[in-house]
């Protein structure tokens, strides 16, 4: 019994290697929003993230976090972002996760600000209504076909 225990714990912890995330914009419950504009209603923070294992200084994307935002090692940068100011939608990207999906819209700024990084707004919500997910108090969705 304590090798089937063994052997189920390993499978489970085998399964949780680190997966890329998928474009998923050419799914139809996505595509509507690829070039939509999103106004932040809010000041919000754009936190420079790496990926790097040793948290070497090396940006792999930049997130844009409403409230208070977070800190820790992966953390390289973080700097406000006015409210109102606008972004568009690039592409959807998701991957599984072990009880639900994970998805970020990758996006730029019309300002230009930050164009060397992939810049992501997570999807905390619901995939539905009006504003697909997103916080209305921070962001809000325009322009969806």
């Amino acid at each position: 019994m304590k090798k089937l225990w063994a052997v189920c714990f390993l499978s489970i912890l085998s399964s949780c290697k680190a997966q890329e995330y998928v474009d998923v914009s050419l799914n139809p419950m996505y595509s509507d929003l690829v070039d939509s504009r999103i106004v932040l209603q809010k000041d919000t923070w754009a936190i420079g993230v790496t990926s790097d294992k040793n948290y070497q200084k090396q940006i792999d994307y930049v997130l844009l976090v409403p409230g208070v935002g977070f800190d820790g090692p992966e953390v390289v940068f973080r700097e406000k972002v006015r409210r109102g100011s606008v972004i568009k939608i690039n592409k959807v990207l998701s991957k599984k996760g072990l009880f639900k999906a994970k998805s970020y819209l990758s996006v730029n700024f019309i300002e230009k600000i930050y164009s060397s990084y992939e810049v992501r707004v997570k999807i905390r919500g619901r995939f539905e209504g009006e504003n697909y997910g997103l916080d209305s108090q921070y962001f809000l969705i325009q322009d969806v076909e």
